[in-house]
């Protein structure tokens, strides 16, 4: 069976979703002034200071030089995931109306199986 991995780029504080097949992985993470606790892309071999050209581009890179054993990667572009369910109509986390909803709200939707809180050492903005 054919494996996967599907990359959730993420450079700030939020929610994102991790299971077996999205790996979340902060871009920039040379350059960031906070660590989110999950997987950089400053490991191995990398170009994560070229983020502000590269932009997403740079966890592309680290995929390809540093996943092992992967038979497909795909990417998440920042915060945008693929509804593979049909739960949009659900008040799946991706659609912007619980996007909005989760950022003007105290319950943010990380209590959906599979979501998860960011634990940084970020500044509260």
């Amino acid at each position: 069976m054919a494996t996967i991995k599907i990359l959730t780029c993420i450079h700030k504080d939020d929610i994102y979703l991790k299971d077996k097949d999205y790996l979340p992985i902060q871009v920039g993470k040379a350059l960031a002034s906070c660590d989110l606790h999950i997987q950089g892309d400053d490991s191995g071999d990398h170009i994560s200071a070229k983020n502000p050209s590269y932009c997403e581009l740079t966890a592309l890179y680290w995929a390809w030089k540093n996943l092992k054993g992967i038979d497909y990667i795909g990417l998440c572009h920042y915060r945008r995931y693929f509804d593979f369910h049909r739960q949009g109509r659900k008040g799946f986390p991706s659609s912007p109306r619980a996007n909005a909803r989760a950022r003007t709200s105290a319950s943010r939707p990380t209590s959906l199986p599979g979501w998860k809180k960011a634990v940084s050492s970020c500044p509260s903005p």
